[in-house]
């Protein structure tokens, strides 16, 4: 059942720093315990590689070891409830295990919660939250909020539903359907030192796509989508998908008015798999010029190019069809 954990693997490649295959059963990237190096940047310590059946974490830095369950446990609540089920169903030796859940009893009026959340254009501006986002280049808040306490706000929202969650502050970012109503709340930590479940997202109401921004997309012009929520803020008409999951896209935003805009990683396998599925779907994607050193549109943006800048870099290196699968096959170095 190996193809189980290097499937997980490649779900948590995007966000695992310097991420790298350097072989069938070997991967590398940043420690997300220790984080490698603070001075050096390039550091990249930590390994998944194979033991007998399994996929084992062992970083050559603080020297933490990991299966992959105990992996997601850290760092994916969600991911790590997707990966028990999965495992457990493909163990033909075993007895079928039954999961019993209360089912959560959600608010009629849930978007009422936000109450108990701070704006974040409400915060003063030496406030952490505030100032990490500036950091980033950040100016636009509608859709973002904080909290001081993340266990507190989620526990009061989905009683009993998240009970492993740290009591630490984090951002809260909401995403919504077209029509405005909140379907998952995503907590991003701003504290350098907490690596694993920087991302944690809540699920708030069940079988919703896990896109960001809809509320905000004009559906009769053309739409951006990018990987990461953040990113989506520096690009007009944008969206980003909350995870991985290609298919529930044309469900939600048609293909002939989109332009798909993944991270600039031609060395990432799970990256260019999901590329080839966007191209298989018609979908139009910008495919990076191979001088462009910057990872995401955020980096991007850092290093000194405006929104129009980005957009006519984007608009000048779209391909779709025969042309995306040719430009693709050049670009990819996995």
């Amino acid at each position: 059942m190996i193809h189980i954990d290097i499937n997980y693997i490649n779900k948590l490649s995007v966000r695992l720093g310097k991420f790298q295959r350097k072989g069938d059963y070997l991967y590398q990237f940043r420690c997300p315990y220790c984080g490698d190096s603070k001075k050096n940047p390039n550091k990249a310590r930590g390994f998944f590689y194979r033991k007998e059946i399994d996929m084992i974490y062992k970083c050559h830095n603080c020297g933490i070891g990991r299966n992959v369950f105990n992996f997601l446990k850290d760092y994916d609540v969600e991911l790590h409830k997707q990966y028990i089920v999965e495992k457990f169903k493909q163990n033909n030796d075993r007895t079928q295990p039954v999961y019993t859940f209360s089912k959560p009893k959600f608010s009629k009026n849930i978007e009422l919660k936000l109450d108990n959340l701070i704006p974040m254009g409400s915060l003063p501006d030496n406030h952490e939250g505030k100032k990490y986002l500036v950091n980033r280049g950040i100016t636009e808040y509608s859709d973002l909020h904080w909290t001081d306490n993340f266990h507190a706000y989620v526990d009061a929202l989905l009683p009993n539903k998240y009970p492993n969650l740290g009591t630490e502050g984090r951002i809260i970012i909401s995403f919504y359907t077209k029509d405005s109503k909140l379907t998952h709340l995503q907590g991003r930590s701003i504290d350098p030192s907490i690596y694993n479940q920087r991302y944690v997202t809540i699920t708030v109401e069940e079988n919703k796509p896990k896109i960001f921004g809809l509320n905000r997309i004009d559906f009769s012009r053309k739409i951006y989508i990018v990987e990461g929520p953040f990113d989506s803020l520096f690009i007009p008409n944008c969206a980003a998908l909350g995870g991985g999951d290609c298919d529930v896209l044309p469900t939600v935003v048609p293909n002939d008015k989109s332009v798909i805009v993944m991270d600039n990683e031609p060395r990432n396998r799970d990256t260019i798999n999901r590329m080839r599925k966007y191209i298989s779907m018609n979908y139009t994607i910008c495919i990076w010029p191979e001088n462009l050193n910057e990872k995401d549109i955020n980096e991007i943006f850092l290093s000194g190019m405006n929104t129009k800048k980005i957009l006519d870099l984007i608009n000048k290196n779209t391909f779709k069809g025969m042309g995306a699968n040719l430009a693709l096959s050049k670009w990819c170095k996995c």
